[in-house]
């Protein structure tokens, strides 16, 4: 295979995450930082295989189907603040 391609491997590691990986990450990430620009987990949701999907929040979109699914709500604390000044 090509050298950097397996260069890229060694240094960055896999480009293939767990769903277990990314609900970690995301708890990992949940803290709101000091930074207004750094980036931060407002909320996540993740369902593994065969558990019911909650529909408390009015969520349309979800299809009923089996298997994983996830979702992730990733802001800033400047985009947020953007947004709370808009009128859409």
């Amino acid at each position: 295979n090509n050298y950097l391609v397996h260069y890229k491997k060694k240094k960055y590691g896999s480009h293939k995450i767990s769903l277990g990986e990314l609900e970690q990450w995301c708890k990992n990430n949940l803290n709101v930082p000091t930074d207004e620009n750094e980036a931060f987990v407002v909320s996540y949701k993740i369902l593994y295989d065969n558990e019911e999907y909650e529909d408390d929040e009015g969520d349309e979109d979800v299809e009923e189907n089996d298997g994983n699914r996830f979702r992730i709500f990733i802001s800033s604390i400047r985009l947020l603040n953007i947004i709370s000044m808009s009128s859409h």
